[in-house]
């Protein structure tokens, strides 16, 4: 099972994806079973999730630290993941790769949306780029125009 899909996420939301961070992507729509177990691309679409922002002007990564602090995340281990890796939260590109664990509806991690209606697929085992890859995003998974391969490391907490 390649890289070789690809799936638009938000910033701060992608960002905090392929650091590791955030464990659970809500999506309005289940995992297809044969997607389980596959490492895909994240690609930070071009516009950002202005829900998450306290104003347009507010930083990316400020928002993401402010949401990972929410959700219990030390904000010295956010900020050093952050500096290590600040592609992480690249807009219009691949900025890193998670691996599909499966999908559920009941997930008790700080970050699944309540909401009924709402699957929560599970994450794990993200890898963020080294250098984004500049490519145009699409709804649900696709095949990337410029593809890309994870890095050989974790980008989990450290």
């Amino acid at each position: 099972m390649g890289t070789t899909s690809a799936i638009s996420i938000r910033q701060p939301w992608a960002g905090l994806v392929v650091l590791g961070l955030k464990d659970v992507e809500n999506r309005t729509w289940q995992l297809p079973r044969r997607r389980v177990g596959w490492r895909v691309m994240v690609h930070a679409g071009q516009e950002v999730d202005g829900s998450a922002m306290r104003s347009a002007r507010q930083p990316i990564t400020q928002a993401a630290a402010d949401l990972a602090s929410a959700r219990g995340i030390n904000p010295e281990a956010f900020w050093r993941l952050a500096r290590r890796w600040p592609q992480a939260f690249g807009l219009g590109a691949l900025v890193g790769s998670v691996v599909l664990l499966g999908c559920v509806t009941n997930s008790a991690s700080p970050w699944a949306n309540p909401t009924p209606g709402v699957y929560h697929w599970r994450l794990t085992s993200a890898l963020p780029l080294d250098k984004t890859v500049p490519c145009k995003g699409q709804l649900g998974f696709f095949a990337p125009d410029r593809p890309a391969r994870p890095q050989e490391r974790q980008g989990g907490l450290i």
